[in-house]
């Protein structure tokens, strides 16, 4: 059995941001509205400093931004004040980080448009015999995209229920104790399909009722983008009726269900040094880790687009599945030239392909190939360096 693991290099050919990259932004945006109300130190002047000294530090990422500040929270255990303005900090940047990669997602459509057509090859990966698992850390909704766009099916693992938000946005469904029992809706059998896991959580993906559900957002439509609309019309929604009320609700979204009642839509996006640690709380639901952890003893052959291998829970996952004999890994990173360290003690086959969601593709299907289709991808990979350089200038 074969599964997909896809890292943040697998969206960047259609213009989602690095890590380095989306640091630039983040950092010019919290700098510039450092003495607005995005952020409540509540007067506490020494957390400010702090918090200011590790966005002006450039050998700092934003993932290890948050992870120290969620470290002062952890650290902060007798001083109730302090390590309640600390959380608050962390849940203001975590939303930014969202709203931002949202932006960065919307912005990027025509570059999608056109580089999605080059997934071709994806039809052919998909495995004649069984579903095919995708594992994905991207809070993006690029493979959704591709899937649509080409018309293959593939399962969220949410069941086909709204909850009483179909005048919001096209919904699915799932409970947590749906979640904890591991029955996630998913192709099953010799059933066809792509079964996609996203661990880290999603800009489709919300909490409802006390955590007691999560809900994710479907397609407006089936056309590239339509993905992407979706979660833009639900932000629309929020943001009229935050005006319309006059006040906002951090890192929740407000709307109104189909009876007129007000709810809450907590993001789920997951970042920082504690994911899936009882030190910190969080929205995605961590049950996903144990059914990625289960679900992969199924998989012989693993093959990794855009994965820097820098998450430790992750890498300790891979390791322990590599540690069993017959597995074969393909890592496909444009400037990747040394097995990554959680497979590199272990007996299995690993090949190391230098390129991209692109080239993976293309591995398996190139039969639209012509001069015209690789002269369009170099014009598009200028504009995709055109972009990465404007996000670095503004630092």
């Amino acid at each position: 059995m074969k599964a997909l693991f896809l890292g943040a290099g697998a969206s960047y050919e259609v213009g989602m941001p690095l890590v380095w990259e989306f640091t630039n932004v983040l950092r010019r945006v919290v700098l510039k509205r450092i003495d607005t109300n995005l952020f409540n130190f509540k007067n506490d002047l020494e957390l400010k400093n702090e918090f200011i000294s590790l966005f002006e530090n450039h050998d700092l990422h934003y993932e290890q931004i948050v992870a120290h500040l969620e470290n002062l929270y952890i650290s902060s255990r007798s001083d109730i004040y302090k390590r309640e303005v600390v959380h608050g900090i962390i849940i203001q940047l975590i939303e930014t980080i969202q709203l931002l990669l949202l932006e960065d997602q919307s912005l990027i459509k025509e570059l999608l448009t056109h580089r999605i057509k080059d997934y071709y090859g994806l039809k052919e990966y998909l495995s004649k015999k069984e579903p095919t698992f995708v594992y994905s850390l991207n809070h993006d909704v690029l493979f959704e995209e591709v899937c649509t766009y080409l018309s293959l099916p593939f399962s969220d693992g949410f069941y086909d229920d709204s909850r009483g938000f179909e005048n919001i946005a096209p919904f699915s469904s799932i409970s947590s104790k749906q979640l904890e029992r591991g029955e996630l809706n998913f192709f099953k059998g010799n059933t066809l399909g792509f079964n996609l896991v996203k661990l880290h959580g999603s800009l489709d993906i919300f909490a409802i009722e006390d955590m007691d559900y999560f809900i994710k957002a479907k397609a407006l439509g089936q056309y590239v983008g339509g993905h992407i609309d979706s979660i833009v019309s639900i932000e629309k929604t929020n943001a009229l009726i935050c005006h319309r009320d006059q006040y906002r609700v951090t890192n929740e979204l407000t709307v109104e269900d189909d009876t007129g009642e007000i709810q809450f839509l907590r993001r789920s996006l997951l970042s920082g040094g504690n994911k899936f640690k009882d030190e910190m709380s969080q929205i995605a639901p961590a049950t996903l880790l144990d059914y990625f952890k289960q679900s992969l003893n199924k998989i012989n052959e693993l093959t990794v687009i855009g994965y820097s291998f820098g998450d430790d829970h992750i890498n300790d996952i891979l390791g322990a599945w590599a540690s069993k004999a017959g597995k074969l890994v393909r890592v496909f990173d444009p400037y990747m030239t040394e097995i990554p360290d959680c497979l590199g003690e272990y007996d299995v086959e690993i090949q190391i392909i230098n390129g991209g969601f692109t080239d993976f593709c293309l591995m398996y299907d190139s039969s639209e190939e012509s001069y015209q289709n690789k002269s369009m991808r170099d014009a598009l990979d200028t504009v995709r360096l055109g972009l990465k350089h404007r996000r670095e200038k503004q630092t």
